[in-house]
């Protein structure tokens, strides 16, 4: 069985929660609200240590401010904690964790400040704050939860607030300890991130920006857990998309995302292996590289006309006196 849930409409109007089997039969529960129930969920499933489903409601709860709540795959909805505005308000977004019992989420307004909290919860309802956003230069208004990384910390965004009023990146420790990693800026490296970041395969964590970049319709960004920012790709508008507001996902070597801009693009882009010079006597070079999806190209002008001469993984010995020269990798796409 799959297990989602819709934000609105249902029986009282607050959203559902629906299980649907792979040939297509599907079962839903309306949530009833305010205040003993949760209602609006903006965000997915996780499932617990007990295999029940948890999740947040934007609505719902004893202050109408937002809940936490905890789903048996029959159907069967309890509340977990409820949001008071001062401890947070609107919970928005996937859980992250669970496997220990214990669940870490943001809300998009309330706290000390009322700009939003990063927030750890329990499977018996302990509810703690973690850090109370202030617009500067932390940030403000979390969007779609946070990540909980290979290290062990806490990695999400905020789509405003930092330094430029453009949002950030930022790192929680699960004690309370925060980072910030990045302010965006509006320029080079975009602005608004309204989607949440993932961790690639190389320990890098991934995302997108709404606005902002080269065209001013968003970014694909790579950030580093220390904080190294590198833009990789600034959407033109035009047929490549652009205004992403979803996050990334990988597959193999390639990662996958949408655009809302006109009528909406899927993008998928690779990242660029790595060229290796090896020195050999007499001025040789041994030139490899680690990806075998890549095939080696040469030539002896900048300026291009370019030939294959090395298939994927297949080192190339460049010897004296041939030495000017220029190489380059091409996706090895077959006969």
């Amino acid at each position: 069985m799959c297990y989602g849930t819709t934000a609105y409409n249902g029986e009282y109007g607050g959203g559902t929660a629906f299980a649907i089997s792979t040939n297509g039969v599907m079962k839903t529960y309306s949530f009833p609200g305010y205040p003993t129930n949760a209602a609006s969920p903006r965000g997915g499933f996780v499932r617990g240590p007990d295999k029940a489903l948890y999740g947040t409601a934007y609505f719902g709860g004893v202050s109408n401010l937002g809940a936490v709540f905890r789903m048996t795959t029959n159907g069967e909805e309890s509340l977990l904690c409820s949001f008071r505005g001062t401890n947070g308000a609107n919970p928005i977004g996937t859980l992250a964790g669970g496997s220990n019992g214990v669940f870490y989420g943001v809300t998009a307004s309330g706290g000390s400040s009322n700009l939003g909290t990063v927030f750890r919860v329990t499977t018996n309802g302990q509810l703690a704050t973690l850090w109370h956003f202030t617009g500067m230069p932390d940030g403000k208004q979390p969007e779609d939860g946070v990540i909980l990384a290979t290290d062990g910390s806490l990695y999400g965004t905020t789509h405003s607030g930092g330094t430029n009023d453009a949002g950030t990146v930022f790192r929680v420790t699960t004690n309370g300890s925060r980072t910030i990693l990045w302010s965006f800026t509006w320029g080079f490296d975009g602005g608004a991130p309204y989607a949440p970041l993932m961790q690639g395969k190389d320990g890098a964590l991934y995302g997108t920006t709404a606005y902002g970049g080269t065209n001013g319709f968003g970014t694909v960004f790579c950030i580093t857990t220390n904080g190294q920012f590198t833009p990789l790709w600034s959407f033109t508008g035009g047929t490549n998309g652009g205004q992403s507001f979803a996050g990334l996902m990988q597959v193999g070597d390639w990662f996958y995302g949408t655009t809302t801009l006109n009528d909406g693009t899927i993008f998928r882009f690779s990242l660029a292996p790595s060229i290796y010079l090896h020195a050999l006597g007499s001025g040789a070079r041994v030139v490899t590289w680690d990806d075998s999806s890549y095939i080696l190209e040469s030539t002896t002008n900048a300026l291009g006309g370019y030939t294959s001469i090395a298939g994927a993984f297949s080192p190339y010995t460049n010897t004296f006196p041939d030495r000017r020269r220029f190489f380059r990798l091409k996706l090895n796409e077959g006969p």
